[in-house]
């Protein structure tokens, strides 16, 4: 964004997301303990950075001398891989503790 200032109402939303996301944690962290806040972390983390990948490929730019036109595009076979390690590390996390949304 070439505009660096967010304003109120992006302040707010930005300290709303802030907050929310610590009660969620914390939430998981009280109800179901230390082992699953963690391993919710890392499922989290991993679908997050794969749906990023994903979006990159799929989405056109939205400025041509933009930062990710610089950075340029990941290969079909990035995407397979990052897709596919995302995948794994979903199902073995959710696999080894399904105890957890069940």
């Amino acid at each position: 964004m070439k505009d660096s200032r967010i304003g109120t109402y992006g302040t707010v939303a930005l300290l709303f997301f802030i907050l929310l996301r610590i009660e969620l944690i914390s939430s998981i962290l009280v109800n179901l303990g230390l082992y699953a806040a963690f391993i919710a972390l890392m499922v989290t983390e991993a679908i997050s950075r794969g749906g990023m990948v994903w979006f990159w490929t799929r989405l056109p730019l939205a400025r041509k001398n933009g930062t990710a036109a610089a950075a340029g595009e990941p290969s079909p076979v990035t995407l397979r891989k990052t897709l596919t390690i995302t995948a794994i590390i979903f199902l073995s996390l959710v696999y080894f503790r399904s105890d957890l949304f069940g």
